[in-house]
Formats: C-alpha cells, sequence, structure tokens
C-alpha cells in the first residue's frame, strides 16, 4: 500500500532541513532564537504528559510494553498579573536527539524560545473550546510543529500534539524510537493502530475535562477536528473514518490519487499542498459527499514545521510561508470548529499569487 521509497524521500525533510539549520548555527551561536509571535488573540498555555493506553500491547517491541504516547497540549491562556510565568522550553530534553540529529543541530534547537507558558490558567470564555489533534509526519515528532501549533491554541483551540512512536522519532523512556513498519502484518493493521491512538487521545481528554488543573471543564469534545503533516495523514483519516467523535479534518501535503479511498469522509476535509501532494482527480470532487477543499501554496514540504524558518538563507521567504499555513489552518478549522460557523475560507485578494483554492461544498 505504501512504497517505500516515497516514503523514505517525503521523510528526508526532517533530516535536509535539521543539516541546513546548522549552516545558521553559524552566524547565530549565541543568539536566542524566538518563534513567531501567534497570530490569535489569546496568550498560549502549554503542558506535557505521558499517556499509557493499558488495553493495547506495542506491537513493535519483542517485551510485553503497553502502547505510550507522548502529548503536547497548547491552550488558550490567561495572564494574571504579576510576575511573567515561566516560559515554556522548546523541548524538556533536546539532549536526547544528540545520537539522531547530532550535537550542533540540538545545540541550535536549544535556543529556540517559544510563546507558551507553564502552569498558566486556561482562559476565560462563555463556553468551552474546541479540540484540534495534530500528527507528525514519518521520523519526525510534535515539537518541531510548535508554531503551528501554539498559533492554533491563540485562535482559541485546545490543541494536542500526539507523538506516535515507531512512527516518528519520538522520545519514550529516555530513548528516541526508531520508524518503522515492519511490526505490522497488514496495511489494516496498520490503519487501525493509528486510530486507536488518536482515539485513546480523545478518551484521555474527557479525563482531563474533569480533573486536570488547567483544562477541567474548558474543553468541548463535541468540536474536535484532527490535522496531520505527510504520513501523518494515516492516523487522522483512519481515526476520522473509525471515530465519529471528530467532526472536521485537515491533511498538509499527502495526496495520492491510488490511496484516494483512505481520504473519503463524511466529515468535512481540507487537503494543503505545498511540494509533495498529488492533485485530487475530478472525479475525487464529484464523490465527495461532505465539503471538500484543496488548497495549493507554494511552499516546501517542510514549511508547516519549526526548522522550515530556521534556514540561513530563506529565513523571509520560509516565515511567509508558514504565516499564510497557519491563516488557513486557522480559517479552516474556525469554518468547522469555532464559533463562526459562516466565516469564508476564501483566499485572501493579497494571498492569490501565493496561494489556490478548490472546494466542493455539499
Amino acid at each position: 500500500m505504501y512504497r517505500l521509497v516515497q516514503r523514505t524521500i517525503i521523510a528526508l525533510w526532517v533530516i535536509l532541513i535539521l543539516q541546513s539549520v546548522s549552516v545558521a548555527a553559524d552566524v547565530r551561536q549565541t543568539a536566542d532564537i524566538k518563534l513567531p509571535n501567534p497570530t490569535g488573540t489569546h496568550a498560549v498555555g502549554t503542558f506535557s504528559v505521558l499517556l499509557v493506553d493499558e488495553s493495547r500491547d506495542e506491537p513493535a517491541t519483542a517485551e510485553a510494553d503497553a502502547r505510550k504516547l507522548a502529548i503536547q497540549v497548547w491552550y488558550p491562556a490567561k495572564l494574571n498579573a504579576g510576575p511573567t510565568p515561566e516560559r515554556a522550553p522548546y523541548f524538556s530534553n533536546l539532549e536526547a536527539y544528540e545520537s539522531t540529529w547530532g550535537n550542533q543541530r540540538v545545540q541550535l534547537l536549544q535556543r529556540i524560545k517559544t510563546n507558551s507558558y507553564l502552569r498558566v490558567e486556561c482562559a476565560d470564555a462563555d463556553h468551552p473550546f474546541p479540540v484540534i489533534l495534530f500528527s507528525h509526519g514519518w521520523q519526525s515528532t510534535r515539537f518541531l510543529y510548535s508554531s503551528m501549533l501554539e498559533d492554533l491554541a491563540s485562535h482559541g483551540f485546545i490543541v494536542v500534539g500526539i507523538d506516535h512512536p515507531y512512527m516518528g522519532s519520538v522520545l519514550i523512556g529516555g530513548k528516541v524510537t526508531p520508524s518503522r513498519e515492519d511490526q505490522f502484518a497488514t496495511p489494516e493493521q496498520l490503519l487501525e493502530h493509528y486510530a486507536a491512538d488518536v482515539s485513546f487521545v480523545i478518551d484521555e481528554l474527557a479525563r482531563f475535562n474533569t480533573t486536570h488543573a488547567q483544562l477541567a471543564q474548558r474543553i468541548d469534545l463535541e468540536r474536535v477536528g484532527a490535522m496531520g503533516h505527510s504520513n501523518g495523514f494515516l492516523p487522522v483519516m483512519a481515526a476520522a473514518q473509525a471515530d465519529n467523535r471528530i467532526k472536521a479534518a485537515l491533511v498538509h501535503d499527502k495526496f495520492e490519487n491510488e490511496l484516494a479511498f483512505l481520504f473519503q469522509s463524511n466529515i468535512p476535509l481540507l487537503l494543503f499542498k505545498t511540494e509533495s501532494a498529488e492533485t485530487p482527480s475530478q472525479s475525487f470532487f464529484d464523490q465527495s459527499t461532505a465539503d471538500l477543499y484543496f488548497l495549493e501554496l507554494a511552499a516546501k514540504h517542510s514549511s508547516c514545521s519549526d526548522p522550515s524558518i530556521l534556514e540561513s538563507n530563506s529565513d523571509a521567504a520560509a516565515r511567509k510561508s508558514l504565516e499564510l499555513i497557519k491563516r488557513y489552518t486557522a480559517r479552516y478549522f474556525t469554518r468547522y470548529l469555532g464559533n463562526a460557523a459562516n466565516d469564508s475560507i476564501e483566499i485572501d485578494e493579497a494571498d492569490r499569487d501565493r496561494v489556490r483554492i478548490k472546494a466542493a461544498e455539499n
């Protein structure tokens, strides 16, 4: 079902972008690197937690291990008067990635300053906040998308970055997991496995909604969306077909017409093409039973990630691409999960030299 050579080529964005990041280190050896400011009205809080699904075994290990998922939650926050709260680190244990990415690149990532705060209250609102679940690409991890995810939180979403061990380079138990698929006997097993990851996280959010210090009674599980980058489409679309709690889906730069059946859904779907996705056939649009959007942006496969904006030779272009991705990602989820159901997701006039959209609204 999935051609190894394609998957490997697509996965190289992590390696190649992080290699180019080391060039930037030569000219910014001590300076902090701040992620772009969020574009929404809310401050952003964040926390990370390890979830253990005792009902499932980890198929990638020989020993009988329960499936473990590391997640990071970004949420609309309230900053009270008084001392500025502690700013969240980019990742609390980047040293563990030195054997994977190298010392120089890790040192650069350690200088990244986020826009999120630790242990802050959730923002006040007349209603709980909708949820967006995010799945990373092959050989990647959730924190490499921090700018996009904290930006969504600033627009009034509770955003959950899910680290999928053995699909990504995920730190579990002090070790970074290798990416592999040979633990699955069939494609169906793979899809069921990753769909279960997403559904388990939604289950845990229901628990957070009653007991969590910051998020109790603030999570709206009637308005849940799912989003994935590259091979992160597998958890997203498999879960969207299996779990009716998901009300809208978005896929960044992963579509193949021969795999179109995996994208069939009775919920709204936005396919965001930059560099690697194919253009859907007209029959795919004609057969859609829910609102379907195909948005094409002149950008790179990595443009929704943080490493893309750290390249020394293309900061301005890369930051503009990430800005556009954030804009239309937030606009789409506001349309289908937010409190502005009539909002348009048409392309702004000023962006039409970079962005095109095709829609089938049902």
